[in-house]
């Protein structure tokens, strides 16, 4: 099963700063402490920067924080303050969007071509809202933000962008024939949502596509040289480790029950990334000495659960009599709110064992329609886009992000963790292609490896709506793991209450070796 849509659009954004080295180091005790070193290096590189401006399209402004742009098409001040904390370009970002507001540019000319493949239409796991958000954001670009190498400075639009999105069931011949087809069509990149198996990654590079993953749930996503992992909170990657961080450091729980999803990326998420960290703290196998062993009589158990099973009551008995003190859970949207109901006719709340789930998870129809059941459940991810985030930018690029999905796509598709991905992770790739043309001079210097090559020298660079960028500093064995931070956020039940910022729980496994889950 199969469907291809093309869409025309328009990518646009940044005023780029040019490229800030900054700290963002992994940390072996807390996420806020590499997220300070991280900051105040950023600080005092981006009031240097400040003084400077550079567009997309090669232009330049001269300002300062809080000082005029020095631009004909917006002369509101550009605040770089904001970059020591959402990442390097943040104020640029803040400027365009809120510049576009009152002055918008439409992108004009030939278009620059990229592909996306995303699964649909298959109950083992579909993500329609995905596409929704990202075709929301391309016509965002395209009708208010003026393309990729815009010249904010003169307000001269760049060009258009067209996408050919290649819908995929979960079947790994039917990825591999939508790669292919995709391939065929020689596009500029491609943007990859979740993928079960990995098996496209080989069939764009050797075609030489550059590969940009929105979801990192295999282990061809982790690892493979040349990608660039755009996910906030790094997929299973950072989730799911933040999820064994969350529920041991922040909630303080000894006794972990872990259901899973049994699915082939399930499978290796659920060794390496939540029995595996709870292991090398419960000192039961081997890691990193500073982390083995630190929390005494740490137990787990792992329960797995097939996607799209409509009664699971057994797995959940099982998770129930393991009497735990806390409960941490990734699946697809519809599964993870399965298991939440079949908890409740079973007698649990949240406030008698708490529960953090990923990003994933997110749902806030299905939040609100659990009533009580929902009020107190953690999530861990694709939050840092909602418009309550306390962070004030944030909560600034979720309003935008909930609006212009509402504008051009699907207003529920902004309640959903995927639809947030979707919308983010294209206004990433957008500004990514805009600060790699720039640096490299203009559009007409635009390749694909100056493009690769930007992307992959990032150090805490600006992510939409989302954690800062890291790609150099991805640890072994995730080197294509570039956004490793999650936020923890808790459903009160109406809205997300931010708990912890930039949770970061890759130190747990870094320099592991990877458990694939063959062996147990």
């Amino acid at each position: 099963m199969r469907r291809s849509v093309r869409l025309h659009g328009a990518v646009a954004l940044v005023a780029a700063l040019g490229l800030v080295a900054a700290a963002c180091g992994d940390d072996s005790s807390s996420s806020g402490a590499s997220t300070t070193a991280a900051a105040s290096t950023t600080a005092a590189a981006s009031t240097t920067a400040a003084a400077s401006t550079t567009t997309a399209a090669g232009g330049s402004t001269t300002t300062a924080a809080g000082g005029g742009s020095g631009s004909t098409w917006c002369a509101d001040p550009i605040d770089t303050s904001i970059d020591k904390v959402n990442g390097t370009n943040a104020g640029a970002v803040k400027w365009v969007l809120q510049c576009a507001e009152k002055k918008p540019l439409k992108a004009a000319g030939d278009p620059i071509v990229l592909a996306a493949i995303t699964p649909e239409g298959d109950p083992a796991g579909t993500f329609p809202e995905w596409q929704g958000g990202s075709k929301a954001a391309i016509e965002f670009l395209n009708q208010e933000l003026g393309g990729i190498g815009a010249d904010y400075k003169t307000g001269k639009p760049g060009r258009p962008l067209k996408i050919d999105f290649c819908a995929t069931a979960i079947n790994p011949a039917d990825v591999t024939k939508c790669a292919n087809e995709l391939a065929a069509k020689k596009p500029f990149a491609v943007l990859r949502n979740i993928n079960f198996f990995g098996n496209d990654i080989p069939i764009f590079q050797a075609a030489n596509i550059p590969v940009v993953s929105a979801s990192l749930v295999t282990v061809p996503d982790f690892t493979t040289p040349g990608t660039i992992g755009i996910a906030t909170g790094a997929g299973c990657v950072g989730q799911h480790t933040a999820l064994v961080d969350a529920i041991t450091k922040d909630l303080g729980k000894k006794r972990i029950a872990v259901p899973w999803a049994d699915t082939p990326p399930g499978v290796v998420c659920y060794h390496d990334l939540e029995k595996k960290p709870l292991r090398i703290l419960a000192g039961k196998v081997d890691g990193d000495p500073a982390v083995k062993g630190k929390i005494a009589g740490l137990e787990d158990i792992g329960v797995p659960i097939k996607p799209a099973t409509p009664d699971i009551t057994a797995q959940v008995q099982q998770v129930l009599d393991f009497k735990p003190d806390g409960i941490i859970f990734s699946a697809q949207s519809a599964d993870c709110w399965n298991f939440v109901n079949t908890l409740g006719k079973l007698g649990w709340t949240p406030t008698k064992i708490p529960l953090v789930m990923s990003g994933a998870c997110i749902d806030d129809q299905k939040a609100l329609d659990a009533g009580d059941l929902s009020k107190g459940i953690y999530f861990l991810g694709a939050s840092p886009a909602r418009a309550d985030q306390t962070d004030p930018f944030l909560a600034y690029q979720g309003k935008v992000l909930a609006d212009k999905i509402g504008k051009y796509g699907k207003k529920e598709d902004a309640t959903k963790g995927f639809g947030i991905n979707g919308f983010n992770s294209t206004m990433t790739t957008a500004m990514l292609l805009s600060r790699s043309a720039e640096k490299a001079g203009g559009l007409d210097k635009l390749t694909q490896k100056g493009f690769v090559d930007y992307s992959l020298a990032t150090t805490f660079e600006h992510a939409y709506a989302g954690t800062p960028l890291n790609c150099a500093g991805a640890p072994a064995p995730y080197t294509a793991a570039c956004s490793p931070f999650a936020n923890l956020t808790q459903w009160d039940g109406a809205k997300y209450i931010t708990k912890r910022a930039n949770v970061n729980g890759v130190y747990l496994v870094k320099g592991t070796k990877i458990d694939t889950g063959s062996g147990s």
